[in-house]
């Protein structure tokens, strides 16, 4: 079913939640389709789905797909970045051939099997040190550059701009705690609230802005006098709050006075006779 082919007119899209498979070329040569959302529900891509779609800037493969297909997005010279879930194992031939454009593919499994062709000379490509898309690099031709020190940096003890694309990853299910270590894990939870989300990726975006509105150049003493600096500070403190022993003390309180209760509850009951 290509009920989309060459859809001239077709600029955005947003798939409904319930499609779980966008068939083979559904949106092929779909000229003026430039931003596409694809829910988590859809698990697999079609043969050429987004093949020749040339103005195509903007689409997200979900973490429930597990392969590109061949020539998934021939020849979609708009591309500039691209990001590869863990959950793909395998990127079949043509699957990015013809993406000039494509400056940038990241790719979040180390053993994801590439085949030939699949992403052109021209892009370079993120990835794991020893993984699979170095090799591919290697014998390809493409540049490789290393994404371990980004995941690394983000339990460095602070907190900036750089760190927001690895938590983003984790946020939005694109990274494990397997694949990150539990030292990154803990460390992504950055307002220590016990789940990871957008609240600690902002929080990660407003440190990186602060940092970018302090003057490096000052000396450890003029630094504490800068306000951004200090609000920075503020921001980046990774010790969680410690537990207000007042309210600890009161739970406590509570505690006994219940098995007061549930003994006096006893007394009585056996005092009238009852045998328990």
């Amino acid at each position: 079913m290509q009920a989309f082919r060459n859809c001239s007119a077709l600029t955005n899209i947003a798939i409904p939640n319930n499609i779980t498979n966008i068939e083979e070329g559904t949106f092929y040569g779909c000229k003026s389709l430039t931003n596409i959302t694809i829910p988590d529900t859809v698990t697999g891509i079609g043969i050429y789905a987004f093949g020749c779609c040339s103005k195509l800037e903007n689409i997200t493969i979900p973490k429930g797909v597990s392969s590109i297909s061949i020539g998934t997005f021939y020849q979609c010279t708009a591309l500039k970045e691209m990001i590869i879930p863990y959950t793909v194992n395998i990127m079949n031939e043509d699957a990015f051939d013809g993406c000039k454009n494509l400056t940038s593919l990241t790719i979040y499994n180390r053993n994801c099997s590439l085949k030939s062709n699949s992403i052109g000379k021209s892009t370079t490509i993120y990835g794991f040190s020893g993984s699979t898309a170095e090799a591919y690099s290697k014998s390809n031709g493409n540049s490789f550059v290393s994404i371990d020190e980004t995941h690394e940096h983000v339990y460095d003890g602070i907190y900036d701009g750089q760190d927001a694309t690895t938590v983003n990853l984790i946020a939005h299910g694109m990274l494990t705690r397997e694949q990150v270590g539990e030292a990154v894990w803990m460390a992504a939870d950055c307002n220590h609230d016990g789940v990871i989300d957008n609240l600690d990726v902002n929080l990660l975006n407003r440190a990186g802005l602060l940092l970018s509105k302090v003057d490096q150049s000052k000396t450890d003493e003029e630094l504490l006098t800068d306000s951004a600096y200090t609000e920075y500070l503020s921001l980046i403190d990774q010790k969680p709050n410690e537990p207000d022993s007042t309210q600890t003390d009161n739970i406590f309180l509570k505690i006994i006075e219940i098995i007061k209760l549930i003994i006096k509850f006893i007394e009585e009951y056996i005092s009238k006779g009852f045998v328990l």
